[in-house]
């Protein structure tokens, strides 16, 4: 009877220690997928930044961080200096917007971030129709590229190339 009570115990204990680490293990993934989200947004930005510095001049920053902000649907600080050039300046952003559509590579990897970036916009208390509203606003500019699914450790990848291939190589330029 003793060995059966701590073979339960033990069985319960394995399910119990099963479940933590399965647990612990989503906390990281979620964690690592944020980091790999972080530096995607950060080199779109770059990216962004390199490809209207010949047109805006000074302004290339404020806006490049606007156009960010709309592939990736994320809300601005109010009041901060690409908030205020995104509300004095739509058209202009709009027209940016639309000229990102020869920009391949880079919409792929907005749309392969977004996809990724379901389970974390819906740990944060996202609605399945602004999780979808992200996909809606880059069809509306005519950005949504059908990127073929990636799996996770692939896609944390892929985020490491195109933050070296953009953040790196514009600061050894």
């Amino acid at each position: 009877m003793t060995y059966l009570l701590i073979g339960i115990v033990a069985v319960l204990a394995l399910f119990a220690i099963s479940k933590l680490l399965r647990f612990l293990y989503a906390g990281a993934l979620m964690k690592k997928l944020e980091r790999a989200g972080e530096a995607i947004r950060f080199a779109t930005f770059v990216h962004l930044e390199k490809r209207l510095r010949p047109l805006y001049g000074d302004q290339a920053a404020s806006l490049a961080v606007a156009l960010d902000k709309e592939l990736f649907s994320d809300e601005y600080s109010k009041p901060s200096p690409a908030w205020n050039f995104a509300s004095s300046h739509p058209e202009i952003i709009e027209k940016e917007l639309k000229a990102l559509s020869d920009d391949r590579d880079l919409l792929i990897m907005v749309h392969r971030t977004l996809r990724e970036g379901i389970g974390i916009r819906w740990a944060y208390g996202a609605t399945p129709e602004a999780i979808e509203s992200a996909f809606k606003k880059l069809e509306q500019y005519g950005l949504l590229v059908p990127a073929e699914p990636v799996g996770t450790r692939a896609f944390f990848g892929l985020a490491q190339k195109f933050y070296k291939d953009n953040v790196k190589s514009s600061h050894s330029t």
